[in-house]
């Protein structure tokens, strides 16, 4: 069983779309860090002179002071009561804070939080990871039934539910190895980043970037195992690409539409994932309650969806002609 998936992992590694995707993934990484990065880099000397005259401007204005004036007389009507009224300095200081223009407003940025951007800029990235996975999955096991090579293996090794097996393990290794690889790379550069800028990188930081690689790989193992056995299921790269856009795009728009409801979208795949990723997914009952989805709920989803396509998966394939 080993030799095989050793066989399936080369075959992996040197298909050509598969190159190519993992090189679109790679690039993918790199301009979603970069961007992390450039969202958050320092104000330039330049910047820093233009937003304090413009925060002095605006501060200046005889309409800025007449609020800050009305916020003085009455604080509790600008939302400050607990100011301690009896202090004319400490009325002062609450409401200049609450009412004068502040430097962020005229263009300033947020300094590098790694946990910040393990939760944006990390999610998009896993979420597009997962996609390139499905394609991988499905253009890997796709290949051989559009070339007819599945029949001169199964004359090599015709024990089918060893070569299946060993597809879909080949599948699920190189998508976790791939992720886990991708993700390191973003996690590094950030922190390279941080380090080159003198920030600290807080426990929380690491952890949020931690279960980030754990959670995409997670997906990712899933989404290849899907994608894989979908297509040794229907045989054709196409058709099973035909299913999964179906049930990621086309069955929340057919659900909401036949159920006149949002809560329907709990039960579609993408709704799952996107709770997995992100540790937890909002939603909002038609009563305007909220309500949580949990990573755990995601998961066991996404376990489930996973037998439920691999077993009829692996009862065609041992059991159907192969031509």
């Amino acid at each position: 069983m080993t030799r095989l998936v050793l066989v399936e992992l080369t075959r992996l590694r040197w298909r050509r779309a598969v190159q190519g995707l993992l090189l679109a993934a790679l690039l993918l990484t790199v301009l979603i860090g970069a961007v992390a990065a450039w969202d958050t880099r320092p104000l330039s000397a330049q910047e820093q002179q233009r937003i304090a005259a413009d925060v002095e401007r605006e501060t200046r204005a005889p309409g800025t002071q007449q609020v800050l004036r009305d916020c003085v007389a009455d604080p509790a009507g600008w939302g400050l009561p607990a100011v301690d009224l009896s202090d004319p300095e400490v009325v002062q200081e609450a409401c200049e804070e609450a009412v004068l223009p502040q430097p962020e407003w005229f263009g300033g940025r947020p300094a590098l939080d790694l946990e910040r951007v393990a939760a944006e800029h990390g999610v998009a990235l896993a979420t597009v990871l997962c996609g390139l996975v499905l394609l991988v999955g499905t253009t890997f096991a796709g290949h051989d039934w559009g070339t007819g090579s599945m029949t001169n293996q199964l004359l090599v090794e015709p024990r089918r539910a060893r070569v299946w097996a060993a597809k879909v393990v080949a599948a699920a290794v190189g998508a976790l190895a791939a992720t886990a690889t991708l993700l390191g790379v973003f996690a590094g550069g950030l922190r390279l980043v941080a380090a080159t800028r003198d920030l600290p990188v807080t426990a929380a930081d690491q952890a949020a970037l931690w279960q980030l690689c754990w959670r995409t790989a997670l997906v990712a193992v899933a989404a290849a195992v899907v994608s894989c056995t979908l297509t040794l299921l229907v045989r054709s790269t196409v058709a099973a690409l035909g299913v999964l856009f179906a049930a990621l795009a086309v069955l929340p728009v057919v659900l909401v539409t036949l159920t006149g409801s949002d809560d329907a979208l709990t039960a579609t795949p993408a709704v799952r994932v996107a709770a997995v990723l992100a540790d937890g997914y909002q939603t909002f009952t038609d009563a305007g309650r909220p309500e949580v989805l949990t990573a755990g709920e995601g998961g066991r989803y996404l376990l489930v969806l996973a037998v439920l396509v691999a077993l009829p998966s692996l009862l065609a394939f041992r059991r159907a002609d192969v031509a």
